[in-house]
């Protein structure tokens, strides 16, 4: 790890240190720690990650942000979603100190942050457009050039595929167990092709199955090479319901 990010990491733990150990009347302002945004992650293998804090559906987002280093993160579970144009910040804010800030980020992120949200503990996340400070374009360029990194240490990646309004994802789910278990371990190239008429296909399921696939992150540069899942050891896709 280069010395300049090894003095960083150090100065964050002093400071947290210190603050642990004064009670609440005799915190010094001085004292206080950068605020992760306050940095910009352009050495190393610096990284952020998001403690969501518990809460029920629909219940404003809290969320802690701390910078680890990617080789000494603990456990956490990294984010897949496709952007969109539209932005949020209704109840989005995260903490450090008394330092209190919100930012924009996609209704897509906000939702997901939703959906995967436990309802008792709290969760550690990474989640790009929070994760990488997205004013910073230095910061972004060196972040990204690791991001395959940072999936292949998560967890899991979830994949979070939007809403599901009329419940086809269940269907789908259904249909994929059902084939999985018809072929076993038949090796990919013996699997015989269906012609367009078999009888197969009047399952209404392989229509939800179209409609899944239409969603836009698989539209997705990083989506159409797998990219964001093709490493970790375990996927989950997501939706609404």
């Amino acid at each position: 790890m280069p010395r300049s990010s090894v003095k960083l990491l150090q100065r964050l733990s002093d400071v947290r240190s210190t603050f642990r150990s004064r009670t609440a009347g005799s915190r010094a302002s001085g004292d206080e720690a950068p605020h992760p945004f306050d940095i910009g992650l352009v050495e190393g293998h610096l990284i952020r990650l998001i403690e969501l804090s518990p809460g029920a559906a629909n219940e404003p987002l809290s969320m802690v942000v701390r910078i680890y280093d990617l080789d000494d993160a603990p456990s956490y579970d990294a984010l897949s979603y496709a952007w969109n144009p539209a932005t949020s910040q209704a109840n989005i804010s995260w903490h450090i100190r008394r330092a209190t800030r919100q930012r924009r980020i996609p209704d897509s992120l906000f939702a997901a942050l939703d959906r995967v949200r436990l309802r008792t503990e709290s969760r550690m996340l990474w989640a790009d457009a929070i994760c990488i400070d997205q004013e910073n374009p230095a910061e972004k360029g060196h972040q990204v050039a690791f991001m395959d990194r940072v999936y292949a240490q998560a967890t899991r990646v979830l994949v979070f595929l939007g809403e599901d309004r009329d419940g086809g994802a269940r269907d789908v789910v259904a249909l994929l167990e059902e084939h999985v278990e018809r072929m076993g371990s038949t090796p990919l190239i013996q699997i015989p092709v269906l012609d367009t008429d078999s009888v197969v296909f009047d399952d209404p399921r392989w229509k939800s199955l179209a409609a899944l696939l239409t969603k836009p992150w698989f539209d997705r540069a990083w989506g159409k090479c797998v990219g964001d899942v093709r490493v970790p050891r375990t996927q989950c896709m997501l939706t609404t319901q």
